[in-house]
């Protein structure tokens, strides 16, 4: 809105919103690292052409980059990024999927790029990661190709190179990568994942107890039960006999 070309941000340990939308920057300002609270940050329309590094917030969690010039995000960026509940990067020149494949992220915005068509772009928008919002719009193109092609109706058949089935092994790193990253987030926010399992094991303790305790009272209730007074035999005596 000021035409700002260059940004150079005073330490403010409490600002958590910052919009510097159409101005002239060319890229992420080095100086947000002084916004150790930033959760918001809206670069739309500026002139940026590539992201090397985001300012290390544990709090950043909204992040836009839409209406710029960007085609090009370094390998590990968005890594650092796991708890980002949104990122805009519609409306851009990327067209490497690769780049920007973290299933963490909780929304991400794809369409207005030049895509490759590729097996992470299949991935993204078709495959285990629900956040992808404008998947109607996300197209894609062949290498030397200008024809346009609707992700979301592509299979892995249409991508020239047959896309790579995980293995049991791939899937089990996975969800350890996932792990790691969820225990990364906690110690940022100063808590330790042995306080978690401490508590864990406590829950659990808890709940054994309360299932044996419970298990205890049925058996001891069905032990107690008042036992059938026994059937009288009607009788008659007889010449000192009894005749049931």
């Amino acid at each position: 809105h000021c035409e700002l070309r260059y940004f150079d941000s005073p330490y403010i340990p409490t600002l958590q919103s910052l919009d510097l939308s159409y101005n002239h920057l060319q890229s992420v300002p080095s100086s947000l690292e002084r916004l150790p609270r930033l959760n918001t940050l809206i670069l739309d329309g500026n002139d940026i052409h590539y992201v090397s590094s985001l300012p290390p917030s544990m709090y950043l969690e909204y992040l836009s980059l839409s209406g710029n010039r960007l085609y090009y995000i370094g390998n590990t960026t968005l890594q650092s990024m796991a708890f980002m509940s949104e990122l805009r990067l519609n409306n851009n020149s990327l067209d490497d999927a690769e780049l920007i494949n973290n299933k963490l992220i909780g929304s991400i915005y794809l369409s207005d790029n030049p895509w490759v068509c590729s097996c992470p772009l299949l991935d993204m928008v078709q495959g285990d990661r629900p956040g992808v919002v404008d998947t109607d719009s996300v197209t894609c193109h062949f290498p030397n190709s200008q024809d346009s092609h609707f992700v979301k109706f592509m299979n892995s058949q249409d991508v020239q190179i047959g896309c790579p089935v995980r293995t049991v092994w791939e899937w089990v790193l996975d969800q350890g990568e996932k792990v790691e990253d969820v225990e990364r987030w906690f110690r940022r926010r100063g808590i330790h994942m042995y306080t978690i399992y401490q508590a864990l094991i406590w829950i659990l303790l808890i709940v054994a107890a309360v299932v044996i305790v419970c298990l205890l009272l049925r058996r001891q209730k069905k032990n107690t039960k008042v036992a059938p007074a026994p059937t009288e035999v009607p009788y008659t005596i007889l010449d000192d006999k009894m005749l049931a």
